[in-house]
C-alpha cells in the first residue's frame, strides 16, 4: 500500500429548506492510498483515524443478524449524529436509509457518517467514496431502514452516537 500524502475536504451546497446556516458543510477529511486491485491501481478512501475520537457510546450491535434484527437495531440511529459500521455476508447492492437520506452502496462492507445534511459512505475499505446529500422535502425525516430480501445476512452491525465537532470553546469565541 502507498499513502498518497493528501488530505481531502470538501466544501458542499446543501440548501435545506430555506435554514441558510445549513446551506453548506464540510465533509469529513479522508485519507488517499494507492492500491493495486485486480483491475489496476486504484485510490482509496478512508476517514482520518482522528474521527474515531468522535465516537461516543454505542447505540447498538450485533453480529449474525436477520434483516429484522438489523432494521431494529438500525432504528436507534433515528435522530442521531451517528457512525454505522455495517459487514453482510456477500457483496451486492444495499438499499439502506438512514435518517431519510439514501445511505445505499454496492459491496460487502460500509462505514456510514450521518449528519444532519447529509450521508458519507465508505465501502470496501474504501474504494467506494459517496456523499449523499438531505432532500429538501425531508428535513425532517428520520426514517431508517434496510430494505432486502428476508434471507439476507449481516455478519456484523456496530452503531455508535458521534459527538460534535464544536467545544464550548469553540462556541464561547
Amino acid at each position: 500500500m502507498k499513502k498518497v500524502f493528501a488530505l481531502i475536504i470538501a466544501l458542499l451546497l446543501a440548501p435545506l429548506a430555506g435554514l441558510r446556516a445549513a446551506d453548506m458543510a464540510f465533509t469529513l477529511p479522508h485519507e488517499l492510498t494507492l492500491r493495486k486491485t485486480s483491475d489496476g491501481r486504484r485510490i482509496f478512501y478512508s476517514p482520518v483515524k482522528e474521527t474515531e475520537k468522535l465516537r461516543g457510546e454505542v447505540l447498538g450491535e450485533g453480529k449474525n443478524l436477520t434483516l429484522a434484527q438489523a432494521n431494529e437495531l438500525l432504528q436507534k440511529c433515528q435522530g442521531e449524529l451517528s457512525e454505522v459500521l455495517i459487514e453482510f455476508a456477500d457483496a451486492g447492492p444495499r438499499q439502506l436509509v438512514i435518517n431519510g437520506m439514501d445511505a445505499g452502496f454496492n459491496g460487502r462492507v460500509a462505514r456510514i457518517f450521518t449528519d444532519r445534511t447529509f450521508n458519507e459512505i465508505y465501502a470496501d475499505d474504501g474504494i467506494s467514496y459517496e456523499i449523499r446529500k438531505r432532500s429538501p422535502d425531508k428535513f425532517d425525516s428520520t426514517e431508517t431502514r434496510l430494505t432486502a430480501n428476508e434471507s439476507l445476512k449481516i455478519q456484523s452491525l456496530k452503531i455508535y452516537r458521534l459527538k460534535s465537532i464544536w467545544t464550548k470553546q469553540d462556541i464561547n469565541l
